[in-house]
């Protein structure tokens, strides 16, 4: 009972700011986050270098394809899908959900379709799915909550990536933060509302982060 006061006390000073300032958060978010890389050359790094290397809140510049074509933004969107059904489950402290959650990820990711795609969105797809896969598969096989949460931290921004650069989000969503989690360094979530409910913690700090970026649906 001590630690869990002591560590509510801390976040809450934590997001002093943050928590309490959810209707700012957004305005300040389009400073932040839109960047738009040119395609990958032989001296930048590779889309999956990029994204293998992330930084430890798992933020990675994002390329934003002007016309994807309709079946590949639908694709996208069931990704996004189950993602969501995986961070619901983690907030709800569900681990057989979350398990069976990430194992429909997986076989979503199995099923797309590449075709009538460039061969640029074929190849940030490809590295991007890979990724997807692995953190979901760890999700999958992960024993417990506290691992499960883990993988979220790294799946999350990687499904954020996929959402922006396909324009996939059929509803307008929500790129949320706690700086609390994963020992304090913060980790990333998507959320399908702009209420806060913390997929790291769950009822321990339901409410503990705040929305950094709204993306609005296409």
């Amino acid at each position: 009972m001590k630690t869990f006061l002591l560590t509510t006390l801390f976040c809450s000073a934590a997001l002093l700011a943050g928590c309490t300032s959810n209707s700012t958060s957004s305005e300040q978010a389009s400073a932040e986050t839109d960047s738009v890389p040119a395609p990958p050359q032989d001296e930048r790094l590779t889309y999956t270098e990029a994204i293998n290397q992330q930084d430890e809140v798992g933020t990675a510049e994002t390329p934003t394809f002007e016309q994807p074509n309709d079946r590949l933004q639908e694709q996208a969107d069931a990704i996004l899908t189950q993602y969501l059904k995986i961070k619901d489950a983690l907030v709800s402290g569900q681990a057989d959900g979350a398990k069976a959650a990430a194992q429909n990820l997986v076989s979503t990711l199995s099923q797309f379709d590449l075709a009538n795609t460039t061969a640029e969105q074929r190849d940030y797809y490809t590295a991007v799915a890979t990724k997807v896969r692995e953190e979901a598969e760890g999700i999958e096989k992960a024993g417990g909550l506290a691992k499960q949460r883990n993988r979220l931290a790294t799946l999350s921004p990687t499904v954020y990536q996929l959402v922006k650069a396909f324009h996939a989000n059929e509803q307008t969503v929500y790129y949320q933060f706690c700086p609390m989690a994963e020992n304090e360094k913060g980790a990333y979530w998507i959320s399908q509302t702009e209420k806060i409910q913390n997929p790291y913690f769950g009822d321990e700090m339901l409410t503990c982060g705040e929305t950094r970026e709204s993306l609005v649906s296409n």
